[in-house]
């Protein structure tokens, strides 16, 4: 078991070695875990032409619609959380995970059981849906709540969102060799989901040996002597919310969404579909997009060694500002192509808009007691406006104002995610 020291408290800016041992066992379990829940997405591809054979909008619910169930399993797995400990929930989501991406790799397709086949496709991205909150955020709730020194748990943090897009890269890897193979051998997609199952099931064993936090044990503690002694008014129960806090953490868990996955991977696809690419072809550039993607993630983890995390991630919104009101011009001016395109998403991921690398600093904020529920819910919300905000509307915007619809949406999000950012650290230099 990996078990807390009596030094956990301590201000040192160097990680014990049960410390190292749980954030490398929560960086595997969320690497594998994000492989399984973008495999789809890069399969989709296939994927549709198997199950939604007839009906296109089937097509796209089912790819939306673990991003508009997120917000109900935030509530799930934030009260879970708050009652039975952020390890319960990490455990429990990535097991969930695993059996839904077998179901899938099993799953007859619609030439055989007909519409049933997509029912129970949609049902799986719903179980999706419904556990995708728990594995980063619930990870990122433990680490905050273990690691005293701020640099350092911000450094632990970044790492688990770095690992995430190695389950991307990964996912993306996968899918790529899947697709070709599926073109030669139909059905050789499955391949993907049966290894994505598999390492699923390591996850969750990873994660099993994980005591609870410190900070969460420690509380918990108080309120039961407290309660024992008959103080009913604890304080502890009646810390409140932030809640301007909460809506900046809604909206950059949205503006992350748009920024990282519906501009380079959905928008972007339509745009290489337009310049004639295959799927294939498409799958290949999005891996090396996936790869400059982790690079720059890594590099910043361990840039906030030593620089300011928070001041970091505020630099990098105002670089994706002046980057947004570039892609307009910068299309019309070189014109379409699959260079042209690569910039764009390449670009994106080295200054998305996000709390990265400094989501200790916003998730600190919450109350210890109410923490998992204001960040699961803050970020289901995000993640659900992330479609409502760009996908369907862009549908209509898109045909209409072409490249410039991006101005409508992203531009006012990337303004107030940046004015929440300065907020978090006016909060943080104020404590």
């Amino acid at each position: 078991m990996v078990t807390p020291s009596t030094t956990a408290g301590s201000t040192n800016n160097k990680l014990e070695k049960w410390q190292k041992e749980a954030v490398a066992m929560l960086s595997i379990g969320t690497m594998l875990e994000y492989l399984d829940v973008m495999l789809y997405v890069h399969m989709a591809i296939v994927i549709d032409r198997v199950f939604f054979t007839n009906s296109a909008w089937w097509a796209k619910i089912s790819l939306c619609l673990p991003f508009f169930l997120r917000p109900l399993g935030s509530i799930l797995w934030g009260w879970i959380g708050d009652h039975f400990g952020r390890q319960t929930t990490i455990f429990v989501t990535t097991f969930v995970t695993a059996v839904a991406c077998l179901f899938i790799a099993g799953l007859p397709g619609y030439d055989t059981l007909g519409v049933t086949a997509s029912y129970c496709l949609i049902l799986c991205r719903a179980v999706h849906g419904v556990t995708s909150m728990g594995e980063l955020f619930g990870s990122q709730i433990y680490v905050t709540e273990t690691i005293v020194h701020y640099n350092t748990r911000c450094f632990a943090t970044s790492i688990l969102s770095a690992f995430s897009y190695c389950g991307t890269f990964l996912a993306i890897t996968i899918a790529t060799i899947a697709i070709r193979l599926d073109e030669v051998f139909p059905g050789a997609w499955r391949i993907s989901f049966i290894i994505g199952s598999a390492v699923a099931f390591v996850a969750t064993y990873a994660r099993s040996v994980l005591r609870e936090t410190v900070d969460f044990d420690g509380i918990k503690k108080r309120l039961l002597l407290q309660l024992s002694g008959k103080e009913l008014n604890s304080p502890i129960l009646k810390e409140n919310v932030d809640r301007k806090a909460f809506f900046y953490y809604t909206l950059t868990r949205a503006g992350n969404e748009i920024a990282c996955i519906f501009v380079p991977y959905l928008y972007c696809k339509s745009l290489l579909l337009k310049v004639g690419c295959s799927a294939s072809e498409i799958g290949k550039q999005n891996l090396f997009v996936a790869l400059v993607a982790l690079i720059s993630m890594f590099v910043q983890s361990f840039l906030v060694r030593t620089v300011n995390p928070m001041k970091v991630a505020i630099f990098r919104n105002w670089v994706y500002i002046f980057f947004l009101i570039l892609i307009p011009l910068w299309f019309n001016t070189v014109g379409l192509s699959r260079e042209s395109i690569f910039v764009v998403q390449a670009f994106g991921f080295l200054c998305f808009i996000s709390d990265y690398p400094a989501a200790p600093v916003a998730i600190a904020q919450f109350p210890i007691l109410k923490r998992s529920r204001c960040v699961f819910l803050g970020a289901g919300i995000g993640v659900l406006l992330g479609p409502l905000l760009f996908i369907f509307p862009n549908e209509f915007l898109i045909p209409k104002f072409g490249h410039y619809a991006l101005y409508l949406i992203l531009l006012p999000l990337s303004i107030v995610t940046l004015r929440g950012k300065y907020y978090f650290l006016k909060r943080y230099a104020n404590t």
